[in-house]
């Protein structure tokens, strides 16, 4: 396939799995596009898949993880050689592994990072993962399959991808779970429902029911999961400890400096580079601030409050974020 080629877009896209919610919405903004694209799915028969990808250049699976591979070697088994097969799943590693066993050509993951229904003039990031057999030809090529639709393609790998949806997605999917299932059946609670709190339901009601399914496969399928809980453990943890002007601190990045995360790859590098030198400017003050006054300790390591030796001086630890507190008994480094 050459570059110009490429550029293009492929000649004919089957949809497999084209009634599902994806499905439909990738199938519904081709069409409207003026690609020439063909949808299938169930019953998944010889004559309907025949006639999908008769002529298909690429394949895009737009099914669930369940029945992932069955479905795809159903496809591959019509798929003219030389066609790429690409998905649309939340996971990419197991996919493409599924893919890559079922199919000779070329193979690409890709995950639309939104909905079925993206609000009017929204930025639709696609995530792009090149598989084996994969050139640059075929990537750029599924690539302005995507850009046809209106959306915005980056790259990356798929274990880069798949630690990042365990973070993003499944810790918000597990956390919510955990937190409305730690309070279900306490009735005693109702009165004191905040609207901070309906918020909260409200926007957690079709993850943790119509959804519930999809996100637990999810969270079951992606092998950073585990990892991603252990790490917010380690949050509840310093929270149990008491530090919760730490924790406030570092949250504040996604309003502070977090910016950058809503911002086209190529500007978010920059601006990480930037924020990069800020960082490392301000940790290069507050060593100089130390040496000034080595009476100052930290407690980080402690996951304690900080304290002042001399308790000269209000406001948060420099280091830690902690609050500093008055000294404690002689000799005692301790809050009293």
């Amino acid at each position: 396939m050459s570059r110009q080629e490429a550029a293009r877009g492929p000649v004919r896209t089957a949809i497999v799995g084209s009634r599902g919610r994806m499905g439909a919405m990738l199938l519904a903004r081709a069409r409207a596009a003026g690609l020439d694209v063909r949808g299938v799915d169930q019953p998944l028969t010889d004559e309907a898949l025949a006639h999908a990808l008769a002529g298909a250049d690429l394949a895009l699976l737009c099914v669930p993880a369940a029945v992932f591979a069955q479905v795809a070697q159903e496809v591959t088994a019509r798929l003219a050689p030389g066609a790429i097969l690409a998905d649309i799943t939340s996971v990419k590693e197991r996919p493409l592994r599924q893919m890559e066993r079922l199919w000779q050509g070329p193979v690409v993951g890709t995950h639309p990072l939104f909905g079925p229904k993206p609000a009017a003039g929204a930025d639709l990031p696609v995530a792009v993962v090149q598989g084996q057999g994969a050139e640059e030809g075929h990537l750029a090529c599924v690539e302005a399959f995507f850009t046809a639709l209106g959306c915005r393609c980056f790259r990356c790998s798929a274990a880069s991808h798949d630690r990042a949806m365990a973070r993003i997605q499944n810790t918000n999917f597990i956390t919510n779970l955990a937190y409305f299932a730690l309070l279900a059946g306490e009735e005693e609670l109702l009165p004191f429902l905040t609207p901070s709190f309906e918020r909260r339901r409200q926007a957690a009601t079709r993850m943790l029911t119509e959804d519930a399914e999809l996100f637990s496969g999810l969270f079951e399928a992606n092998p950073h999961s585990l990892e991603a809980v252990r790490q917010y453990r380690k949050m509840l943890n310093v929270a149990a400890a008491g530090d919760i002007d730490l924790l406030c601190r570092r949250a504040r990045w996604w309003w502070e400096e977090g910016a950058q995360a809503q911002v086209p790859v190529g500007k978010a590098r920059q601006s990480g580079r930037r924020i990069s030198a800020v960082r490392a400017a301000s940790g290069r003050q507050r060593t100089r601030s130390r040496r000034r006054d080595p009476g100052r300790g930290c407690r980080r390591a402690a996951r304690r409050p900080c304290r002042s030796v001399a308790a000269r001086r209000p406001g948060p630890c420099p280091d830690c974020g902690g609050a500093l507190l008055p000294p404690g008994p002689a000799g005692s480094s301790l809050p009293a």
